[in-house]
C-alpha cells in the first residue's frame, strides 16, 4: 500500500481537529469531529468503545479525513486513509502525546473517560496515497 509522504501528515498536524468520516452498513456517510496526532506516518486518535464510529470502522474500516474546525467544518481536501483499531501496545504513548498536544483540555477529557469507567479506544488511520488507493 502506497502512502502520502510525510510533508501531507506533518501539514495535518498544525490543525487542531480533523473530520473524520466513516460508513453506515447502507453507505450513508457519518462525519465526526475528532482531536488527533500524528506519529509514526499514521493520524491516531481516541474514542469511546461504544461510541457509533468504532462500530462503523469494524463494518468498514475505508474512511475519509480532512482538516476541520471545532464543529466539523471541513477546512481543506479529503484525504482516504483506513482506520485500525490499536491493541495496547502503544495506548499509554498515543495518550500522553494526545494529552501533551491538547494540554488541560486533554486531561480533562481523559478524567471524564475514567470517572464514567470508560477505557477509551485508540484508532489510527493509514492514508492512502490518491493515485493508489488500494493494495494492488
Amino acid at each position: 500500500m502506497l502512502v502520502w509522504p510525510d510533508d501531507i501528515i506533518s501539514q495535518l498536524s498544525g490543525e487542531k481537529y480533523i473530520n473524520v468520516e466513516t460508513y453506515r452498513k447502507n453507505g450513508r456517510i457519518v462525519n465526526t469531529t475528532v482531536w488527533f496526532i500524528d506519529f509514526r506516518g499514521r493520524i491516531y486518535f481516541r474514542t469511546d468503545p461504544n461510541s457509533g464510529k468504532v462500530g462503523r470502522i469494524k463494518n468498514n474500516p475505508n474512511v475519509r479525513i480532512a482538516p476541520s474546525d471545532i464543529r466539523g467544518h471541513v477546512k481543506g481536501k479529503p484525504i482516504e486513509g483506513v482506520a485500525n483499531i490499536q491493541n495496547d501496545t502503544e495506548y499509554e504513548t498515543i495518550n500522553s502525546m494526545l494529552n501533551k498536544k491538547y494540554g488541560f483540555m486533554g486531561v480533562l477529557v481523559r478524567l471524564m473517560y475514567k470517572l464514567r469507567n470508560i477505557k477509551p479506544m485508540i484508532v489510527s488511520v493509514q492514508l492512502l496515497d490518491p493515485t493508489n488507493k488500494r493494495d494492488q
